[in-house]
């Protein structure tokens, strides 16, 4: 089953465009304390790919935005008119075990980002970053994105493929997290505002948005790995309810 929450969660990483290309995690890790440069990166990292980002805190929006995507599968329709609350009740028990994968494995995503960092960024460049996606205008943005971002052309795509695994392309993504950018910037001050007039001004930002595409890419590939026995868990938990209230339908 592909992995809807990781998109509306990971990927506002860095307003859409400031995640790195692929690199093997552990080449990152042997080198991590081989220079400044290779420590600060995998700081940086570890503020654009953050658990918080990542994986998300499962609110009732995101649940809802994962339960209409699911909706677009005339099966999953079926059985949600026939035993309302279906969907719900497989999206809550399908995320914590979704979650407890990625949050195994989220350590080596932010490897692979810091590789890149490292490979494509100054020492300057990567304090700029740090300092302003930790900052409070860069952390407004972010949950701005989060709150606000709707998985419609990443839906469009599912739907047109048929759900088959690896449909989903990073230009979905990233038109689906363009749209959220105008809501995400009401709530910016006049302070804010100049803050973002920094990022926009410096050299740092063309070689950010250079990296888009292949960025969600990397993204997207890591969201359809799963952790040892996770599959098999989530499976299961599907099967459960889909049994069950297939045969509550048959009392």
């Amino acid at each position: 089953m592909n992995r809807f929450h990781t998109f509306a969660a990971g990927a506002t990483l860095a307003l859409s465009f400031a995640l790195p290309l692929h690199a093997p995690a552990a080449a990152m890790q042997a080198d991590a304390a081989a220079s400044p440069l290779h420590t600060k990166s995998l700081a940086l990292a570890r503020i654009t790919a953050s658990e918080a980002i990542v994986i998300g805190n499962n609110s009732d929006k995101m649940i809802a935005e994962l339960t209409r995507l699911l909706m677009l599968d005339e099966d999953i329709v079926e059985l949600e008119t026939d035993s309302p609350g279906s969907v719900d009740e497989m999206v809550r028990a399908m995320l914590p075990i979704m979650d407890a994968g990625m949050r195994q494995r989220l350590p080596d995503l932010q490897a692979s980002y810091a590789a890149v960092y490292a490979r494509d960024l100054t020492v300057e460049e990567i304090d700029f970053l740090i300092a302003f996606y930790s900052g409070p205008t860069g952390q407004k943005l972010i949950n701005g994105m989060l709150d606000n971002m709707q998985l419609d052309a990443v839906g469009q795509q599912l739907l047109a493929s048929g759900f088959a695994e690896g449909s989903i392309t990073p230009d979905a993504v990233m038109n689906d997290m363009r749209a959220a950018i105008p809501a995400a910037m009401e709530e910016m001050t006049a302070a804010d505002y100049e803050v973002l007039k920094t990022l926009g001004a410096h050299p740092v930002l063309p070689k950010l948005i250079k990296l888009g595409t292949e960025a969600q890419q990397i993204h997207l590939d890591w969201s359809d790995i799963y952790a040892p026995g996770e599959e098999e868990a989530i499976n299961a938990v599907i099967e459960d309810i889909v049994v069950r209230r297939l045969g509550e339908l048959d009392d």
